[in-house]
């Protein structure tokens, strides 16, 4: 609540220094998956977020440090924000506080992440992380200069071209509100309504809850631009009901993975990546949303087809 409070208000005001709205978006988002993710990830997909109060004491602990780290960088930026924003990047010196806050900055988005998608993303993370710092004993092409830990704090997280460079900024500036739109949405029922009728006009054909999946995650996918949340909103109707007409499990799995992954190309709202183009691109989303939508008729009708 705090979190979207702070984003609307943001939005509204419209002054606030790029320095202080992208480190309180990234750190609030890391709030929020410490808050609801035990360290361990255990259990099924469905079960890794899980309310604090129910956490095992150990996790409860870490998260709960992680969570206080967490929210004093975000006070560090909201106090130092204009000066990180005025100065030249490798030209003015950082403070010493500048790089141990960057530093913390680094460890939390590595560990939030390891929380939420397992990992496979961090270590591919450090093994680039390691890249910079091996570069001198690289062979042939692969060798380079590397860069030294100072740089390194202040390139990443002092500046607008590492963790807070274009991807957060797309997300602190538009992202988060549809995200908050497809969330009030499902949670008043427009996600089941969607179902519901995906259902009545496909139930009764032959192929009726495969061809209920797709139409169901194509209209879930205008509302939620997220493969996952797609999945989740429609494939726990879905699936079971493809099992009951006799298709395997892996195949009605493979069938709503198939329909949901599409929901991030769907028209109005699809992934994160059509706000980068439109940011990257200079242009409006409208337009990129008007370009996609014939691919996307088009990929729902070729799974509704098979």
């Amino acid at each position: 609540i705090a979190w979207s409070i702070l984003q609307f208000y943001v939005g509204y005001d419209g002054t606030f220094p790029t320095m202080v709205v992208r480190p309180w978006h990234v750190t609030l988002a890391a709030t929020v998956a410490f808050a609801s993710i035990p360290r361990l990830r255990r259990g099924k997909a469905q079960d890794r977020h899980v309310p604090f109060s129910s956490l095992g004491r150990p996790d409860q602990v870490l998260s709960a440090l992680l969570i206080a780290v967490s929210i004093l960088i975000g006070v560090y930026f909201a106090v130092h924000g204009v000066r990180l924003e005025s100065r030249t990047p490798f030209v003015d010196e950082l403070e010493m506080m500048d790089l141990v806050v960057g530093s913390l900055v680094v460890l939390l988005v590595l560990e939030a992440t390891r929380r939420v998608t397992g990992l496979a993303l961090p270590i591919v993370c450090l093994v680039f992380l390691a890249y910079n710092v091996l570069g001198p004993w690289m062979p042939g092409n692969l060798q380079h200069s590397g860069i030294n830990f100072h740089d390194f704090v202040e390139l990443q997280t002092m500046s607008t071209q590492g963790v807070f460079g274009v991807p957060v900024g797309v997300s602190s500036t538009y992202v988060f509100y549809f995200i908050l739109f497809a969330a009030f949405m499902e949670a008043s029922g427009g996600g089941a309504l969607f179902i519901d009728f995906a259902l009545a006009a496909t139930g009764r054909r032959r192929g009726g809850g495969a061809k209920a999946a797709v139409v169901g995650s194509s209209l879930f996918g205008m509302i939620s631009g997220s493969a996952i949340a797609n999945v989740t909103g429609s494939g726990i109707f879905t699936i079971p009901l493809m099992k009951r007409v006799g298709y395997t499990g892996t195949f009605a799995a493979a069938v709503e993975a198939l329909a949901s992954t599409g929901g991030q190309i769907m028209p109005p709202l699809m992934g994160a990546g059509a706000f980068i183009m439109a940011q990257m691109l200079g242009r409006q989303y409208g337009d990129i949303a008007l370009a996609a939508a014939l691919p996307a008729i088009l990929y729902f009708v070729s799974a509704y087809f098979m």
